[in-house]
């Protein structure tokens, strides 16, 4: 499986951005692209299966700077549609306003091409291609299921977590503990130990998306 990524950068495109070689860089530029991470979301809706939204280091003359990128699988085309409108639709500010829903919130949303109901709605509403036919047209329906519970949120960071956080140049462990636990699964590909603790859910960060 061939994986690429599209670097979309470490704040949005018309603000300013910690500066790599100033005093504290490494620290606001993690939390300048925590933060955009989270605002792409919010504006194109969660990566679909085969692209990850991450934090990526490069290499610098002053000596490491950080970026986010969107990791996608060649093969999988809505993978790498949502990647490249990371890079082209992606918010501009950081308070910019989300783009408003299409559909009422909730309604259920139907292909009109082959009738699928998807199972992930979010997808569907943010303009994500059917997984069945590859169509991109929806249609909304009333919702007559009662609402499903919030699952209970998982936190933790497991040994190996922190090692991959590590690897991508945080050698604190409380910033690896920040990492792990504001991006879950969203660095690079590792193992995961599972790990209980009192009050948190089995699984780390990551594990728990993962398993």
């Amino acid at each position: 499986m061939a994986r690429d990524y599209i670097d979309i950068g470490s704040s949005p495109s018309d603000e300013q951005c910690a500066q790599v070689g100033s005093e504290g860089y490494h620290q606001r530029a993690r939390e300048e692209c925590t933060r955009f991470i989270q605002l792409i979301r919010k504006h194109l809706g969660p990566e679909p299966e085969g692209a990850r939204l991450a934090v990526k280091s490069f290499p610098h003359d002053f000596g490491s700077y950080l970026e986010v990128v969107c990791w996608f699988d060649e093969d999988n085309e809505e993978a790498r549609k949502y990647a490249f409108k990371c890079e082209s639709d992606g918010p501009r500010t950081w308070d910019a306003e989300p783009p408003k829903p299409q559909f009422p919130t909730d309604a259920v949303l139907q292909c009109t091409d082959c009738g699928l109901v998807p199972v992930d709605q979010d997808k569907a509403a943010h303009g994500f291609p059917c997984n069945r036919c590859g169509g991109e047209n929806w249609k909304a329906q009333a919702n007559t299921e009662p609402a499903r519970p919030t699952p209970a949120p998982r936190s933790g960071v497991c040994d190996s977590c922190l090692a991959a956080a590590a690897e991508m140049g945080l050698d604190d462990r409380p910033s690896q503990v920040l990492l792990m636990v504001e991006l879950g699964a969203d660095v690079a590909d590792h193992c995961c130990d599972v790990v209980e603790a009192p009050g948190v859910v089995k699984g780390c960060a990551c594990a728990c998306r993962r398993r």
